[in-house]
């Protein structure tokens, strides 16, 4: 009987041993769905990872593209600009050569200021006028001396022969003073040589100044997108609340591990090999898990990394933003200083114009018949030689004058000693001879002198306005050529034209200046054109700087909540380590079981030996129904287990769906921030 007993108390216990390995299994079942569904949940998000890294990869080739773009456009900009202020300093240096290269005026051994052109300009003009005022006091002179003229040219015919052998010592004179002229042009030359030396060097340097200011000038567009910010604002707002939902959750889980832990420590059953070679793959799954987990956050910290340099970059693109408003800036004063140099220039101009119209009124008047014959005698070759005679006979006319004074300043005195020793009345009549001798060699002598004294002026009139046409002519050449104006090149010389041909001439001429100032506010136009056109991109560049502060704002948030996402994170791990440590623990109850299980199979093995022996017995049979109520009550602790098990799976699902949703709103946001971070730089 008592054998019998203990038979039907092991087969009893058997029984709830095999009831508690189902209720095991069945449990592992899940746990295996479990972890199938959240292998699939690992690889979904591998998908969308690499995903993400293509759509990377594809934004980076567009941002290079883009930038190469913006690239070209500030480089064609700084070709403008360069190009803009080579003219406006060609023309400069043309303007500043026209006022230094009057005959007169010093060369400049030290580098111009606009001031010092200015004044210089006004000092030629000053000089100008006093010339035109001499003019009018020569002419007035002229005036009174043409009623003499009728008395002299009956006094100038026996001079006639003397003025012949004058003419030659005045060609004479006029080759040396030719030779001398031409040295004195020589050096004007090298000096000139010399001036436009240095003001190349002035122009190499300030374009050296023009190519290290990184200009440009790229174009910039707003890129208005209030409500792209307003949705990234909500959904950091709503990423933060579910954070804190999360935390409340993961504070709640944390409890129910503690009271599962200790629940789990009072579980003790016994296992299969089935059942431990399903342990040993959820193992496996669980290892699997982890490593990609691990690979998850080197990925995390791959993007955490590109952040980073995407955020230099930014840094950089910034930098230079600064720097090409500084460029802007100076080249708006380069600009600026240019715009008022052509207004002066042009009040020069107009001031310039008035002198050489008066200049050519008043000396066409006077000098219309002599220069009339003089352009008919000195046409082609033979001007330079009627020249040259006028000069040698100028300088022989000057040197008999010099001598017919000295011979008459010594015979006075001679006369006088005579007239005083003879002292008889006969010589009253040789005296009166001699003094009437002494007059009219006097007067022929002032003649003489009256004559060359005119014609000396009259050569340096002819002169003056021959410098004067040839400076004319030059301005107006390089006028031309600065502004590539080829309308200007039938500029002549009115000198051998006649009186009909001078009046086209002058209104030609007239033309040209007013096709000059349009010209000249034509570039004025474009110059104020290009500072709308830089206070438009000074505005645009304002706009930047505030989207970048929004920018910079978005992305501390998106730092935030990076950073409460890896300490949920490494909260998630430390649940995980405690599940782990708790399915140690189950493992090693199991083995305990499977110690104990092979202890009872050894003595059941030894009870079998010993039945044959035995004699058959009938079992006692339960009355009061024990069994059936014990076997209840084991079912349903093992149902309350399992099911706060499942709670636990069920909340830390939810958990990691909640992760997951949090992981794609941060990478939404900093896409969204990576967006707005590429077309800030475009724009």
């Amino acid at each position: 009987m008592k054998e019998s007993r203990k038979i039907n108390d092991e087969v009893k216990v058997r029984e709830s041993e095999l009831v508690t390995l189902r209720h095991t299994v069945e449990e592992l079942k899940a746990e295996v769905q479990v972890y199938r569904g959240e292998l699939e949940s690992v690889n979904t998000l591998r998908a969308e990872e690499k995903r993400i890294q293509e759509w990377q990869r594809q934004e980076l080739v567009t941002s290079r593209q883009q930038l190469q773009a913006t690239e070209r456009g500030e480089r064609l900009l700084r070709v403008q600009l360069q190009q803009t202020q080579a003219r406006l300093e060609r023309f400069r240096s043309r303007i500043i050569q026209t006022t230094y290269c009057a005959p007169g005026v010093p060369a400049p051994r030290e580098l111009l200021t606009d001031q010092q052109v200015l004044e210089q300009m006004k000092q030629i003009i000053a000089e100008r006028s006093e010339f035109q005022e001499a003019l009018q006091q020569i002419r007035h002179q002229r005036e009174c001396e043409e009623c003499e003229g009728q008395e002299r040219e009956e006094r100038e015919c026996w001079e006639r022969q003397e003025y012949e052998e004058q003419e030659r010592e005045d060609r004479k004179r006029e080759g040396r003073e030719r030779r001398e002229l031409e040295e004195l042009e020589c050096r004007e030359q090298e000096e000139r040589n010399t001036s436009v030396e240095r003001l190349r060097s002035a122009l190499e340097e300030s374009q050296n100044r023009v190519d290290q200011m990184p200009s440009s000038a790229e174009e910039v567009e707003e890129p208005c997108k209030h409500s792209l910010e307003e949705k990234t604002r909500m959904e950091l707002a709503e990423a933060g609340d579910r954070l804190r939902t999360q935390q409340d959750v993961i504070e709640g889980l944390r409890r129910l591990l503690v009271t599962a832990n200790a629940s789990m420590s009072d579980l003790a059953g016994e296992l299969s090999e089935k059942q431990k070679e399903e342990l040993e793959e959820q193992r496996r799954l669980s290892e699997l898990q982890a490593q990609a987990l691990s690979s998850l956050r080197k990925q995390l910290a791959r993007t955490a990394r590109l952040l980073g340099e995407k955020e230099q970059e930014l840094q950089e693109v910034n930098m230079r933003l600064r720097k090409r408003e500084e460029s802007l800036e100076e080249v708006r004063q380069a600009v600026g200083e240019k715009a008022a140099e052509c207004r002066n220039l042009q009040d020069a101009l107009s001031q310039g114009q008035s002198p050489l119209k008066q200049l050519h009124t008043n000396t066409e008047e006077p000098l219309a018949s002599e220069l009339s014959v003089l352009g008919l005698e000195c046409k082609g070759r033979r001007h330079e030689e009627v020249i040259q005679r006028q000069r040698a006979a100028l300088a022989e006319l000057r040197s008999r004058m010099t001598s017919v004074e000295q011979t008459c300043a010594a015979r006075d005195p001679q006369e006088k000693e005579r007239g005083a020793g003879a002292g008889s009345p006969p010589s009253w009549g040789h005296s009166g001879e001699a003094r009437g001798n002494q007059e009219n060699l006097r007067l022929a002598s002032v003649t003489i002198s009256e004559a060359s004294i005119e014609r000396t002026l009259r050569l340096e009139m002819s002169e003056a306005l021959d410098l004067s046409e040839m400076t004319y002519l030059d301005m107006v050449k390089v006028l031309s050529k600065v502004l590539n104006m080829t309308e200007l090149s039938r500029s002549l010389s009115m000198k051998h034209i006649p009186r009909d041909e001078r009046e086209k001439l002058g209104t030609q001429r007239r033309r040209d200046l007013e096709m000059l100032s349009s010209q000249i506010s034509q570039l004025q136009t474009q110059l104020e054109r290009k500072e709308e056109l830089l206070q438009a991109y000074e505005k645009d560049l304002e706009q930047l700087r505030q989207q970048q502060v929004v920018v910079h704002t978005q992305r501390y948030e998106v730092e935030r909540l990076q950073t409460e996402l890896q300490r949920q994170i490494e909260e998630n791990g430390l649940i995980r380590e405690s599940l782990r440590q708790a399915q140690a623990r189950l493992d090693q109850e199991k083995r305990l079981n499977k110690a104990i299980k092979q202890r009872k199979t050894f003595h059941l093995e030894q009870l079998e030996k010993q039945g044959t022996k035995l004699v058959y017995h009938t079992c006692v049979q339960d009355v009061f129904g024990q069994a059936p109520a014990k076997q209840k009550a084991m079912e349903e602790k093992l149902k309350r287990k399992g099911y706060e098990i499942e709670k636990l799976k069920n909340e830390l699902r939810k958990q990691d769906q909640e992760l997951c949703h949090t992981t794609s709103q941060l990478v939404n946001l900093q896409l969204a921030s990576r967006m707005i971070g590429r077309q800030n730089p475009e724009e």
